[in-house]
């Protein structure tokens, strides 16, 4: 109903504002949770991401014969000790160095390998020229000898529900996330 001198009421009631602001802090709030949980599953990608670079990168080597350290002719290896450490390894026949160790967030862990959390520690060892895979573990019923893969689980810590993701190398040399 038109008021005096020609105005017409134009504006919302207290009850519409605080609907549009309930509604909005409820999309916030959904929006806030959904991005820790993306966050957490690109921590888990990431993570099996940088695990299978630096698995291809002791392949390279290997299949292209590059020198460790100043000598030709090595073998090129990745040994997973435990959970957190995965180191890239050279060996030759007078010397055995580490040239580098995987640097994962600190939610990020290798949860088990073959489906066992005993088989630490296990080393992949790359062929020279050929890039096919070894596996080698001092630890008791991890691997039978016709084993053609094995799975690296990876995890994130921080998140519940579906937080893993399997690395899997194949004898053959394939490499990839499951």
């Amino acid at each position: 109903m038109p008021m005096e001198r020609g105005f017409t009421n134009r504006g919302f009631t207290l009850v519409e504002l605080l609907v549009v602001i309930a509604i909005s802090t409820v999309a916030g709030v959904v929006a806030f949770i959904n991005i820790g949980s993306f966050r957490n599953d690109q921590d888990l990608q990431t993570g099996a991401q940088n695990l299978i670079g630096f698995i291809r990168t002791a392949q390279a080597n290997a299949s292209s014969n590059v020198k460790c350290g100043t000598e030709g002719g090595a073998a090129w290896f990745v040994e997973v000790v435990n959970s957190t450490t995965v180191d890239l390894k050279c060996q030759t026949s007078t010397q055995t160095l580490k040239i580098n160790s995987l640097q994962q967030k600190p939610n990020i862990q290798i949860s088990s390998i073959s489906g066992s959390t005993s088989c630490f520690p296990t080393t992949i060892r790359f062929s020279s020229l050929s890039g096919n895979v070894n596996f080698e573990t001092s630890a008791i019923g991890c691997f039978s000898s016709d084993m053609q893969s094995i799975p690296l689980t990876v995890q994130n810590t921080f998140q519940t529900g579906t937080n893993t993701k399997n690395v899997v190398i194949n004898k053959g040399g394939s490499v990839y996330v499951q």
